[in-house]
């Protein structure tokens, strides 16, 4: 398994590419009220950031929980209970 053997699962299909970019383009919207501009790197902050809340208040990446993503989930961890999201 590649989990097992390299620690990471490549998804394939688990979210349209059309929800991908609705997901990137809201989330650059987000970043740019804090002054992150998508097409200009220098804007981009090095380092772990924090202070990003709103990305989490807007649910943005609401699209990739699914259950698809739970089912993939559920089988290397072998549970059949997921935490409940917190809101």
């Amino acid at each position: 398994m590649e989990l097992e053997s390299r620690g990471v699962v490549r998804a394939s299909g688990l979210v349209t590419a059309d929800m991908a970019a609705l997901v990137a383009d809201r989330t650059w919207e987000i970043l740019g009220r804090c002054g992150m501009d998508r097409g200009d790197r220098r804007t981009w902050p090095v380092g772990r950031q924090s202070k990003l809340q709103a990305l989490r208040r807007a649910d943005v990446y609401a699209p990739f929980v699914n259950d698809r993503l739970h089912a993939i989930a559920d089988q290397p961890l072998c549970s059949d209970q997921r935490p409940q999201a917190q809101g």
